[in-house]
């Protein structure tokens, strides 16, 4: 102030420059306050969120677990209790993203205390629990899913087997009534053929003896009335 010509001129537009930045830093104090009271309100509501989660999570799961339903029928309880483990999990890291944001936010402006920095301290390292846990839950029913799969191909495969076999079994069985069919089939026209062929010779027999006795009762009546005579 001393080295400028106009120091009181200096002094009053420095004043008025930190006054304005005071504002604007008060106001971006209050703005960022209000945040972080909209992301507490959040994570208030999130206790809800998180119970109904639980609530679903334990029906899929205790539903997965029942033996006496179908792989299958389990195998989807259990992604739906993983898809809305996801769900919920996804909504408190957002959460609580946010809210380290809205601390960090407010400490950057220098309007902070001691207490301001621990808290801030205290919500990234629930941040990071959140983080592990959330990656300790996927592996867990990643590898839960992963062994489910697992036994429902085996057991399409051991109904594709049985499926197999079975109409390998029927297959077999309707061959040989086939070939049964056919055996008796050739045994009845075997039999025909024999029939027609014995009518044929009682036909040509019954023929001969005709002709046997036509011949007799000529040459009886030729002899009768003799050979060499024109009658005979």
């Amino acid at each position: 102030l001393i080295k400028l010509q106009n120091p009181f001129k200096a002094f009053k537009e420095a004043f008025t420059g930190t006054t304005a930045e005071i504002k604007e830093e008060t106001k971006a104090v209050g703005g960022l306050t209000l945040a972080l009271q909209k992301v507490r309100d959040e994570e208030r509501g999130m206790i809800i969120e998180r119970a109904k989660a639980n609530k679903i999570i334990a029906e899929s799961r205790l539903l997965a677990e029942d033996e006496t339903k179908t792989i299958k029928e389990r195998l989807v309880a259990l992604k739906r209790a993983v898809a809305e483990e996801q769900k919920v999990a996804k909504l408190e890291l957002d959460t609580q993203q946010k809210k380290v944001e809205a601390l960090q936010a407010i400490i950057d402006l220098g309007k902070s205390s001691e207490e301001d920095l621990i808290e801030l301290s205290n919500e990234r390292a629930k941040l990071i629990d959140l983080e592990t846990a959330s990656t300790q839950r996927q592996l867990r029913v990643t590898r839960e899913v992963n062994t489910m799969e697992r036994e429902l191909a085996a057991e399409r495969k051991k109904d594709q087997k049985n499926t197999l076999e079975l109409t390998t079994k029927k297959f077999s069985a309707e061959n040989d009534f086939m070939k049964k069919q056919m055996a008796n089939m050739d045994k009845l026209a075997k039999k025909s053929r024999e029939n027609a062929q014995k009518e044929v010779e009682i036909f040509q027999l019954t023929q001969e003896q005709k002709e046997q006795i036509l011949r007799g009762a000529l040459a009886n009546i030729s002899t009768a009335l003799g050979q060499e005579s024109k009658a005979g």
